[in-house]
């Protein structure tokens, strides 16, 4: 089950998942205002992180079991991540170059801080995995609700 054939069709079925999601929220955005598209994205996106990180928990659970929700947040983000990068650099006007240039660097920022964290977690890994999932996108979400009441 963990051949360089199975990881690659693991693979392009979330790319396919992302495209789909992305595709999908392209359309939602034009019935919906973009803050509740990317809200519901960032629910999907933490409800699948959470049940990663509950199947984790498990003990050892089959790598299909951890594949399900995985495949959840990874489809999530693409739906997330450019309706959420349309709506932070929407009112940013002057200065949404630097907007825009933070955008793309804050993600390796954040990697950079936390893989370190990643070795952790040893043969254990996924457990750690789903925290730092689960964390991130409860606290993304929660970031969302208080900028949108402002």
């Amino acid at each position: 089950l963990q051949s360089p054939q199975v990881f690659s069709l693991f693979f392009a079925i979330n790319s396919i998942g992302l495209v789909v999601m992305a595709q999908l929220g392209n359309r939602l955005i034009r019935r919906l205002p973009v803050p509740l598209v990317v809200r519901a994205s960032l629910l999907v996106m933490s409800a699948g992180a959470v049940a990663f990180l509950a199947a984790a928990l498990t003990g050892h659970p089959p790598l299909a079991v951890l594949l399900v929700p995985l495949f959840v947040f990874v489809s999530s983000f693409g739906m997330a991540r450019p309706n959420g990068t349309a709506l932070a650099l929407a009112d940013q006007g002057s200065i949404a170059g630097t907007a825009s240039a933070w955008l793309g660097a804050l993600p390796f920022l954040l990697g950079a801080v936390l893989s370190p964290l990643a070795g952790l977690g040893g043969q254990g890994g996924a457990i750690l995995a789903g925290v730092l999932l689960g964390v991130l996108c409860v606290a993304a979400l929660a970031s969302q609700v208080l900028i949108a009441r402002k």
